[in-house]
């Protein structure tokens, strides 16, 4: 008994409270977040070592899901973690819905370029299939498509090379779903700093060719969370 009532006193000293409202309040309730230790520092205004070794040890002890590392981390709160937040939990995610359409092809040039896959993979966990899902999206979507700027999104640094410079983006963990039913969990949406895009296009990759499924040819209605 003595034992259990240790290990009992151990998890709880792990469950930072002031951190984990502070991820719900990021969205990591709801979805996966980008979490930088030394932004998440200034904001409790403690020191970011502190910050990183609460992170790992609510990890450690279930309250957190941390899916991948680099420059941060990429993390969502558990059932568990849910348990215990008082509050709301920000579960309401955003809802875009449009149509499949043709892009240009430039997409998939821009996604293969050495310094971008490079960041995709350490930061996404994957290498994207070489090639955007273009969305147009309804006008109801193209409005409720400005609230991404207040989703903490996973940034993806601008580079240079022989003289030129890339330029960054900034992508969001996002699900998307054909109204045939057919469904993909893990795609992001892209949003390049420099786009010749509207605001109511919306591009998407993933590690897989989406178009592979008939679900997602031209023409065919989606639905997509961030």
């Amino acid at each position: 008994m003595r034992h259990d009532n240790r290990v009992r006193r151990e998890s709880a000293t792990s469950l930072d409270r002031d951190l984990l409202r502070l991820l719900a309040d990021r969205g990591a309730a709801c979805r996966e977040t980008w979490v930088d230790p030394e932004e998440m520092a200034g904001r409790l205004d403690r020191p970011p070592a502190e910050i990183g070794s609460a992170l790992r040890a609510m990890a450690a002890e279930g309250y957190l899901r941390v899916t991948r590392i680099e420059r941060g981390a990429i993390l969502t709160i558990t059932d568990r973690g849910r348990g215990e937040l008082d509050g709301p939990t920000g579960e309401d995610r955003i809802e875009l819905a449009g149509t499949i359409e043709d892009g240009l092809g430039k997409g998939g040039e821009f996604v293969a370029l050495p310094g971008y896959e490079r960041q995709f993979e350490a930061r996404l966990g994957y290498r994207p299939f070489p090639g955007t899902l273009n969305v147009a999206l309804t006008e109801d979507a193209a409005r409720s498509r400005r609230e991404l700027a207040d989703v903490p999104g996973i940034p993806i640094d601008e580079w240079e090379a022989d003289g030129t410079t890339y330029g960054a983006a900034t992508c969001y963990p996002a699900s998307i779903r054909a109204d045939e039913g057919s469904a993909r969990e893990l795609v992001h949406v892209l949003v390049p700093e420099r786009t010749a895009h509207d605001v109511d296009k919306l591009e998407l990759i993933a590690p897989m060719r989406l178009r592979a499924d008939p679900a997602y040819d031209t023409g065919s209605e989606v639905t997509i969370h961030v």
